[in-house]
């Protein structure tokens, strides 16, 4: 059946040239399912939880299966879109038609909007809302009551479907035994005080058979919804269009091209409720030797099990020192020990496993997508600069894709997020939010001629990190691509007149090839005294190929997108001659 359903998305999609899945999850079977089988169709897919003064334990089980959706298909953003404060104005200026179902109703559908404005702007479909109170709406229906979607892959499945479904797709057992509910009722109400206290295996009972027990009940369960939707405030959602007058009386609509919105563009001013949700996550890391303390440093929780990311030279160090200590101070006072893990120069990130009593209680941060990230976006970072802990600053990202060096090789830290949040030291290893209060990147680096903020901080991308950290958890080490080639940043004006290049052409300059590293047999030439290196203008790996335009975007693609033992083409100018070069990529040297 998971097959059948998944194959029938695609093949609907190819038809129909859709390249994302929308869909809405709240933490219930259902959207856990729609939004798994739609990752297993390796399209596009945005998987949104949107609280509305949501019960805390229900908004929490979207939030962890939006994170287990992440963690298993590379395919999936997950995004929060916290829809509380534009609902409560709306209330407000609904005080008059005081209606608990009206306004349940008007919860889903804002979900909805959320939704169908997602699919507008990535060219896709809405497979999932999320929502059980849809009386209205476009599209297919399932049994209980669900609509709003342009497809519905669990339309014609029963509940009890549904939950062996869920089963066989390893959705988390927490959301498999929960109460069934679409999170729209602020009472906590469920799918089962929806339907008159009957169970669902009690529904599906009734539904079958009219001379179950169950039946009577059931019938007036829907023939009380039914009387509900007269009294139901129908909020119509017009689409606008852009009209210029012409010449004669009638009017001409002008298209308007699809641009994908960037999902983090909200710019918040009150950022009380993103601290104080981080703050007990967040962590002070203090070295201690017998000399004194040696260095300190920033870190969050990263994971379930409590252990702590940081940066790695916030704790490398601690290596160094006989009888040295790693500790860890929450907000709450309480300090524990921790031990490292394993940590990756290359990256600057380190994992610590902390040793918790058994009375204390953690919870990770919520990790969001730095592809996502673009420039303007607001930028928030916790950290302990200068010990003064648990501090907030803000600004907005000033720059993404940037390439900086790991302060301890010569190698580069591609996709480096840059931002101008004040940080300083002692915030290295600190979580930088979005405006959403999920975690984009650590930050690790300042420049500063006098070695505080000057407004310019990098923050390693936490698309990195997923990568990365669960590594160094299993194998304590992480290996990257290694190309094995020195080059200038870029292909100067100067340099293409030199070379007598085309003025469009763009492109990095070969200054050195290792011999004994991965390109040292391909072919690739550097740069010597009497010729010049090959110009580098393109990389590609299976089907993507990306057009090389500075040293730090081919380090960048690297980072992003291979990993050792991939073969990668890379077009090269030699002359007058374009050539396609393979390497088979090899891995940096393991430094612990």
């Amino acid at each position: 059946m998971i097959d059948k359903i998944t194959s029938w998305i695609k093949n609907y999609c190819t038809e129909n040239e859709i390249e994302s899945l929308i869909v809405g999850i709240s933490g219930g079977i259902d959207s856990s399912v729609v939004s798994t089988l739609c990752a297993l169709t390796n399209l596009e897919v945005y998987a949104v939880s949107m609280p509305i003064n949501q019960i805390k334990s229900q908004h929490d089980l979207s939030l962890d299966h939006g994170k287990w959706l992440t963690e298993n298909y590379k395919n999936v953003h997950h995004l929060t879109i916290d829809l509380s404060s534009l609902y409560n104005h709306f209330q407000k200026s609904l005080s008059l038609f005081e209606s608990d179902h009206a306004f349940a109703n008007s919860k889903s559908r804002l979900r909805m909007v959320t939704l169908h404005h997602i699919s507008g702007s990535s060219k896709g479909i809405v497979v999932g809302t999320g929502n059980k109170v849809e009386d209205f709406g476009v599209g297919f229906y399932t049994k209980y009551g669900d609509g709003g979607v342009d497809i519905s892959p669990i339309a014609d499945l029963m509940k009890s479907e549904v939950w062996e479904l869920g089963k066989k797709l390893n959705i988390l057992q927490s959301i498999i035994d929960a109460p069934p509910t679409d999170g729209l009722w602020e009472d906590g109400r469920t799918d089962k005080d929806q339907f008159g206290g009957l169970t669902y295996e009690q529904l599906e009972e009734a539904m079958l058979d009219s001379s179950s027990k169950f039946y009577t009940q059931y019938n007036q369960s829907q023939y009380s919804k039914k009387m509900k939707t007269k009294n139901l405030i129908i909020t119509s959602f017009l689409a606008v269009f852009l009209f210029s007058c012409t010449n004669g009386d009638t009017e001409k609509i002008i298209s308007t091209p699809v641009v994908k919105e960037n999902v983090n563009s909200i710019y918040l001013d009150d950022l009380s409720e993103i601290y104080n949700n981080a703050l007990p996550a967040i962590v002070a890391i203090r070295i201690d030797t017998f000399m004194g303390p040696s260095g300190s440093g920033s870190g969050f929780i990263w994971d379930d099990e409590g252990r702590i990311a940081t940066n790695s030279h916030v704790v490398r160090e601690a290596a160094a020192f006989l009888d040295s200590d790693i500790i860890v101070a929450f907000h709450d006072g309480y300090e524990f020990k921790a031990n490292l893990i394993a940590h990756d120069i290359y990256s600057d990130l380190a994992i610590l496993e902390v040793e918790y009593p058994d009375f204390y209680e953690y919870k990770p941060l919520s990790l969001g997508d730095s592809s996502m990230v673009s420039v303007g976006n607001q930028a928030i970072a916790i950290g302990n600069p200068f010990g003064e802990n648990f501090t907030l600053t803000s600004g907005i990202i000033s720059a993404i894709g940037r390439a900086r060096p790991d302060l301890e090789t010569n190698f580069l830290i591609g996709s480096v997020i840059q931002h101008d949040a004040s940080i300083n030291p002692g915030n290295s290893g600190g979580p930088l939010f979005n405006s959403n209060g999920e975690v984009i990147g650590i930050n690790a680096q300042i420049a500063s001629r006098s070695g505080s903020s000057s407004g310019i901080g990098f923050a390693i991308p936490i698309n990195t990190a997923k990568r990365v950290i669960p590594s160094l958890i299993t194998k304590k080490y992480y290996e990257h691509s290694l190309l094995g080639i020195g080059a200038t940043e870029k292909l100067t004006y100067e340099r293409k007149k030199q070379l007598e290049i085309e003025d469009q052409v763009l492109g990095i300059e070969v200054t050195y090839v290792d011999p004994d590293g991965p390109s040292g047999d391909s072919g690739l030439t550097g740069r010597n005294e009497n010729d010049p290196g090959d110009i580098i203008i393109a990389i590609k790996k299976d089907n993507l190929e990306f057009k090389v335009k500075s040293f730090s975007g081919l380090v960048n693609f690297l980072n992003e997108n291979t990993i050792p033992g991939d073969v990668i083409k890379l077009t090269v100018i030699r002359g007058n001659e374009n050539l396609n070069l393979n390497v088979k990529l090899g891995f940096r040297p393991l430094i612990n």
